[in-house]
């Protein structure tokens, strides 16, 4: 089993719609394969969108993202 991690309403809703949750899961994995968007765009564009609403946690956790995929140098 994978820990489940955020906010504790988001927690409650996947405990109680998690078939929702899966078909929401698949259909960003999809988008990602078939996309014209690379993985660093993705994560760049998810960033911006959390700053926008400033969600601090999601700043955090899209900022770690985009450091994993910067070439090292």
């Amino acid at each position: 089993m994978t820990k489940s991690k955020g906010p504790k309403i988001y927690l409650q809703l996947k405990r109680r719609h998690p078939r929702f949750f899966d078909a929401v899961d698949r259909l960003g994995q999809a988008v990602r394969k078939e996309g014209p968007l690379d993985e660093k765009t993705v994560q760049l564009v998810q960033l911006a969108a959390a700053a926008a609403i400033r969600s601090e946690g999601a700043v955090h956790s899209h900022g770690r993202g985009h450091r994993r995929l910067r070439p090292r140098g």
